[in-house]
C-alpha cells in the first residue's frame, strides 16, 4: 500500500513540475455566494470539432468533483487566465459525444502532463465542461487582482 502511494504522489508531483501546458483559476459559487477558486486545464474552442468560437473546455476527471457539483447547481462561473477575469455559462452537456475530443485537446495542449495524469485518472470517466461567454454578465471581466465576485 505504501508503494501504491507513493508512486501516486510520485505521478501527481511530475504533472505539477512539469511545465506544460496553461493552469486557469475557475470561480465556482455556493447556494449562499460564496466563491470556490479551482486550478483548472483548459483548451479553446476550436480544439474541438464542431464547438463554437468563443467556447472554452474544462475537464473534471470525476462526476464527484465538487466544483462540477457548485456548476451544475449555478452555472455562472468565472474564469481567470492570462491575468484577466471572464464571466462565462457553464454547460455539463451529454459527456458521450464529447469526452473523446476534449481528452484529445487536453492531451494535445498538455502533452507529457497529461500522460502522467493518466497514470492516475481514468479519462474514459471523464466529464467535459464547455463554458460559454456570458454576455449578460460583462462587467464581471476585470483584472484578476481585484479579486471575484459572486455572481448577479
Amino acid at each position: 500500500m505504501l508503494v501504491i502511494g507513493c508512486a501516486i504522489g510520485a505521478l501527481v508531483l511530475a504533472v505539477l513540475l512539469v511545465p506544460e501546458g496553461e493552469v486557469a483559476t475557475l470561480s465556482t459559487y455556493t447556494a449562499d455566494g460564496r466563491p470556490h477558486e479551482t486550478q483548472v486545464w483548459v483548451v479553446e474552442g476550436d480544439a474541438v470539432p464542431g464547438e463554437p468560437d468563443g467556447a472554452v473546455f474544462l475537464r473534471a476527471h470525476s462526476r464527484f468533483a465538487e466544483w462540477l457539483h457548485r456548476l451544475e447547481a449555478s452555472p455562472q462561473v468565472e474564469l481567470a487566465r492570462r491575468g484577466e477575469a471572464r464571466a462565462y455559462r457553464a454547460e455539463v452537456p451529454d459527456p458521450a459525444p464529447l469526452r473523446e475530443p476534449v481528452n484529445r485537446a487536453m492531451a494535445a495542449k498538455y502533452g507529457v502532463a497529461d500522460r502522467l495524469l493518466g497514470f492516475v485518472l481514468d479519462a474514459d470517466i471523464s466529464v467535459p465542461v464547455r463554458l460559454v461567454p456570458d454576455p449578460t454578465r460583462e462587467n464581471a471581466a476585470r483584472e484578476k487582482s481585484e479579486g471575484h465576485a459572486a455572481p448577479q
